[in-house]
């Protein structure tokens, strides 16, 4: 037995809880929310893991382009010396010819570093491009993404 009424009034009405019965929402209203939600429950998962899969592809792109880069740029000294005897530039009068030479071979190394690193999905050898780019709010990248990145861009 439930009494409505105010705490300073003798009570109005007596009211019979077991006479007053509570509508159950009908099985139709409660099915089409519940596929739906299935549905979207799989999409946030496959996306998850699409999302894994990007970020674990892209590691393995910055591994490779790092790679190439520290092999390339190890062998710049060398290309240099090969470039300037094959132009026959003396090493002592014609100092600013190797330097030269140098900044031309970067150059092209550059150029041809970055049409590898788009060919390959914005792969990055350079751990500083990723961390400005993030830093500026132009790549919003998962906390997943970025462990994985940021070992495979350090050799």
């Amino acid at each position: 037995m439930l009494v409505v009424g105010t705490p300073l009034r003798q009570p109005e009405r007596v009211i019979d809880r077991a006479a007053v019965s509570i509508p159950k929402p009908q099985s139709n209203l409660v099915l089409p929310i519940e596929p739906q939600t299935r549905q979207q429950e799989e999409g946030r998962r496959r996306r998850g893991l699409m999302a894994m899969g990007a970020a674990v592809r892209a590691a393995a792109a910055d591994a490779v382009v790092t790679f190439l880069w520290v092999l390339c740029a190890s062998a710049l000294g060398a290309s240099t010396a090969a470039v300037t005897s094959c132009l026959g530039v003396q090493e002592g009068a014609g100092g600013h010819y190797a330097l030269l030479v140098t900044a031309s071979l970067l150059a092209v190394l550059l150029f041809a570093f970055d049409r590898l690193c788009g060919a390959l999905g914005g792969a990055s050898f350079n751990p500083t491009d990723f961390a400005a780019s993030y830093a500026a709010g132009l790549d919003s990248p998962s906390l997943f993404s970025v462990a994985l990145r940021f070992p495979a861009q350090v050799r």
